[in-house]
């Protein structure tokens, strides 16, 4: 039969190639079984979570000697990668332990599969057996396709049930911006090294999304330029009338990410195909391309002088009462995961927005600055910082102790999972409102242009929200709750009024290695719930999907309502104090509020 056509606008999604079964028929000793194959036939990828339709169709073969009859399960996954990886959560209270899934499986009683006899199956999305995805970006994410998923079936061959033959899809409606918005989180990921990490991957971030908002904006001209002007492109010698601003958006991202993560230059090569196969050739491509080149390498070659690969890691401050100190991993006695994460963040980068005068970034925004509306740390003796480390103590505990009854719901908890992000296999923090904005953009049905604005001022807002975070975070340099609440019980030198110290309280969530003021977390909220509020109003309804929580979707009547939650995330998940969350919030609220104002303004003053 036909294929289906899976170009944009056929409805069918844009699923690339076929994932073949192992069609070859098995030697002597294996005739007398069954050898049960499966394949994708097409794919109508839905955008949304959870309730958006779509439908996978699957071809099951049986390339066996033997007649198989009886009962099957066939399961179908997604994955951000081509490498399906769901390792058994030791704990499920604790979320995730992996960002692949399970989106259901399909149960048949009585199936009779003839040698050579393909039979098709259809997997619907949205019902109660197959769920959406909910842990992958719509825009470039795989599915995977398990036949006897359940192990049941005696075949010749157990290797060859479909596991290892992944489908790409990115979902109609979903155009340059978001099809490589969503390649970007994918690269950030799968990275294990530094640039993975939150401030790091939203100063790339920053740096991808501004090389696409110019490429596109050169063409469209309807916003303030980030860097490159149309004139610039001009004398450059491009053909800027002539040139697709899809093009120029693609070649711009796959030229911005293969320098800022080589080691995925093959994962962008095949998105670079398939985003170019969706544009006619021709001039229009070809100008279209030049034009992303060109803007890409002065984009990159703006902040040339930064090189954040050498930010440096020494960590300098002594163990001293209140100063930060490395902090052991749940159920660990020591620490494991090593200093102080990327102490020099603030030294090595500049921001985006935040303003600078000749005394520098540092003396224009110190932790009392109004700019930021934050006043810095309480004192760790104060009785302020005490009812917070005794909220901190009781609500955000792992588990009872002998000293401390935990207080948290499974909601609270749930909350705490749900905005985690924390893991290195996940897109991070910063990366959850990218996800949220794609999610809001595909609902809302925007423009490449407006996509372009949109992704360029978030990322450049949560650049400098990662930017102001680690310059407070290292300024203060405030231990975490975890210390406090030990020390008060182990160090006769600590005895505050009001805090019950604890030797063997543990927090909910791991700790991640830098100090507590301010939270990162917050932080990036503030900032991107400000620019998705300028952008899309104050009382949005929209909902929300985590890696960390599969499956699950968290309903908001506003981005300022997500933000808070992330905020009270952290309390609850034990690993800051309420002056850490809802003070980085409103420096996140100030540095959004900034880029809002200043970055990839209107042309048009009356808009």
């Amino acid at each position: 039969m036909a294929k289906p056509d899976f170009a944009k606008g056929k409805g069918n999604g844009k699923a690339n190639g076929k994932a073949k079964g192992n069609a070859n028929r098995k030697p002597d000793s294996t005739i007398g079984k069954p050898d049960l194959t499966i394949e994708f036939d097409s794919v109508r990828a839905p955008e949304l979570f959870p309730d958006e339709k779509g439908q996978v169709k699957l071809d099951a073969s049986n390339v066996g000697e033997e007649r198989y009859k009886g009962a099957l399960e066939i399961s179908l996954y997604a994955s951000t990668n081509q490498n399906l990886d769901l390792p058994a959560s030791e704990n499920p209270e604790l979320g995730n332990p992996s960002s692949d899934e399970l989106l259901g499986t399909l149960s048949k009683n009585n199936v009779n599969l003839k040698p050579d006899k393909p039979t098709n199956f259809n997997l619907n999305f949205a019902t109660p057996k197959v769920r959406t995805a909910s842990n992958a970006s719509p825009g470039a994410y795989y599915l995977f396709a398990e036949i006897d998923s359940g192990k049941v079936v005696d075949e010749s061959n157990e290797d060859n049930n479909g596991r290892n033959n992944p489908q790409f899809v990115s979902a109609d409606g979903t155009g340059p911006i978001l099809d490589w918005n969503a390649t970007l989180l994918n690269a950030i990921q799968s990275t294990t090294d530094l640039s993975g990490e939150p401030p790091y991957a939203a100063y790339n971030s920053a740096l991808a999304h501004g090389s696409m908002f110019d490429a596109v904006n050169v063409v469209e001209q309807d916003y303030t330029s980030y860097v490159v002007s149309k004139e610039d492109a001009v004398t450059e010698g491009i053909d800027v009338e002539n040139a697709s601003p899809e093009a120029a958006a693609v070649e711009a991202a796959y030229q911005s990410l293969i320098e800022l993560y080589p080691d995925q230059k093959a994962t962008f090569d095949k998105q670079r195909q398939r985003s170019l196969d969706e544009i006619s050739d021709g001039e229009f491509e070809d100008n279209g391309v030049a034009l992303g080149d060109f803007v890409a390498e002065q984009v990159l070659a703006s902040r040339s002088d930064e090189n954040p690969e050498n930010v440096d890691m020494e960590y300098k401050q002594q163990p001293e009462l209140g100063i930060w100190r490395p902090t052991p991993t749940r159920g660990e006695t020591a620490p494991d995961k090593g200093s102080a994460l990327l102490p020099g963040w603030s030294d090595t980068v500049s921001p985006f927005a935040i303003p600078e005068d000749v005394n520098g970034f540092h003396e224009n925004f110190e932790i009392s600055d109004d700019n930021l509306g934050i006043s810095g740390p309480p004192s760790i003796n104060s009785k302020k910082y005490a009812k917070e480390i005794e909220e901190v103590r009781k609500v955000g505990a792992f588990e009872d102790t002998e000293v401390t009854e935990r207080t948290s719901t499974a909601e609270q908890r749930e909350i705490a999972n749900f905005w985690s992000y924390d893991r290195l296999n996940t897109f991070r923090p910063q990366g959850q409102w990218g996800m949220i904005a794609q999610d809001v953009s595909l609902d809302e049905g925007l423009t490449l242009s407006e996509n372009a604005r949109l992704f360029g001022q978030l990322h450049f807002a949560l650049a400098d929200a990662g930017i102001s975070a680690w310059f407070q975070k290292y300024e203060s340099n405030q231990w975490r709750p975890i210390t406090a609440i030990r020390e008060a019980a182990t160090n006769p030198e600590y005895n505050p009024e009001g805090i019950t110290g604890d030797a063997e309280w543990e927090p909910f969530l791991d700790n991640p290695p830098f100090p507590d003021y301010t939270s990162g977390h917050s932080t990036f909220s503030g900032a991107a719930a400000e620019i998705l509020t300028n952008t899309f109003g104050e009382n949005y309804s929209f909902e929300a999907t985590s890696q960390d929580v599969g499956g699950v979707a968290r309903s908001y009547d506003s981005f300022d309502e997500a933000a808070k939650e992330v905020a009270l995330s952290r309390i609850y998940g034990g690993v800051h104090t309420r002056s850490s969350s809802f003070e980085g919030l409103e420096a996140g609220h100030a540095v959004g509020s900034e880029v809002y104002g200043e970055l990839l303004t209107p042309v048009d003053a009356s808009m």
